[in-house]
């Protein structure tokens, strides 16, 4: 099994307490595109819970036993066995009654909503009891017990939450995109408390109507933002990118999605390097919006090298040592200067002395 470095959820609840509402929704999010994926191959994980998601120091969040997890097609379930944590299963689970990916949703939002207070939405000491509660009074106010929490994301999760089903989100993709669209609406001031949306700079909604970055690099910045965000990610761009002509507010806007400070550096760094060599829109020279109209950084400096290239360079190592080949060009894209000192870097995590050749003298070509 694949080794997780770092705490799971519960385990970072019970130390720091209540998570901020930009770290809670962030992790719940990445939890939200895994049961997608999981969703989509017909597997209802039926036991999500703080202590089986993992939080490692590189913020990509892991969802672990799928002990009782069962398929679409699979007889597992017995009516009236109640399978999973009762403080975070739907009621029609815990009812005995069929249940679908909607009962995962329900589970992830008592974790969000336990991320956000340190308790749960429905503190029952019995069984009978939490359906009560769930049927006839809905969850608590997590406004009241948390005031950070904006009241669009409450609505949020009070759908979610929903006693009937139907009611709820209908798949993972629909509840994250609603987390995404609740939390950008009230972002967090610096002296902690809730500020409204800043009003747009002159031009700004001029600059809305129609985009002036090229397609190609907003997707390439929205797969490396969301490594650290995940879904939340498109959200960010589609707002941030409407919204500046200037590549340097641009990636401080979209950095200021992430909350680990080194995270975000790399991010500032990789989106540098982006916003620099990216071809324009009509695809015929690179970007100088990066510096402010100045021309682009001279071949040899430590910018990265056209998207092109990093493909192509990318498909050689892979076809070498395997799909890690993205990870490897990833972290040594960090600190070269030039493309042949790049290669020296990648070619040192080859093990076959010829492969490694091999690599090297494709770079004649570049």
């Amino acid at each position: 099994m694949e080794f997780v470095d770092g705490p799971s959820l519960a385990s970072l609840l019970k130390t720091s307490g209540p998570l901020p509402p930009e770290r809670a929704t962030a992790i719940v999010a990445q939890v939200l595109s895994g049961l997608g994926s999981a969703h989509e191959s017909g597997i209802i994980h039926r036991d999500i819970k703080p202590s089986n998601i993992l939080v490692p120091a590189n913020g990509a969040v892991k969802i672990a036993d799928f002990g009782i997890a069962r398929t679409d097609s699979s007889d597992l379930t017995v009516v009236g066995d109640v399978l999973g944590t009762p403080a975070y299963v739907a009621p029609e689970q815990l009812r005995g009654e069929p249940v679908d990916n909607r009962s995962d949703l329900f589970a992830a939002a008592v974790v969000l909503f336990e991320a956000l207070t340190g308790v749960k939405p429905f503190r029952a000491k019995t069984v009978a009891e939490s359906i009560s509660l769930m049927e006839n009074r809905g969850p608590e106010d997590i406004c009241a017990l948390n005031p950070l929490v904006p009241r669009a994301l409450k609505q949020v999760i009070d759908r979610a939450l929903a006693f009937d089903p139907s009611r709820r989100f209908a798949s993972a993709s629909e509840f994250s995109q609603a987390i995404a669209g609740a939390t950008a609406l009230a972002p967090t001031d610096t002296s902690g408390g809730r500020a409204t949306a800043p009003p747009l700079p002159s031009g700004a909604a001029e600059v809305a109507e129609r985009s002036v970055w090229g397609a190609a690099l907003l997707h390439r910045l929205e797969r490396e933002l969301a490594t650290f965000v995940g879904p939340l990610a498109s959200l960010a761009i589609n707002q941030s990118s409407r919204a500046t002509s200037d590549a340097g507010t641009l990636l401080k806007s979209l950095a200021d999605y992430i909350d680990n400070e080194r995270d975000r550096r790399q991010f500032l760094q990789t989106g540098k390097g982006l916003t620099a060599w990216m071809p324009d829109q009509t695809g015929s020279s690179p970007s100088v919006r990066s510096t402010g109209g100045a021309t682009p950084p001279a071949a040899g400096s430590a910018s990265l090298p056209p998207l092109a290239v990093l493909a192509e360079i990318e498909e050689s190592l892979t076809r070498i040592i395997g799909p890690i080949a993205k990870i490897v060009v990833k972290e040594h894209l960090r600190n070269f200067a030039t493309l042949p000192q790049l290669y020296q870097a990648l070619a040192a995590d080859i093990p076959s002395e010829r492969d490694r050749a091999a690599f090297l003298d494709s770079l004649k070509s570049r």
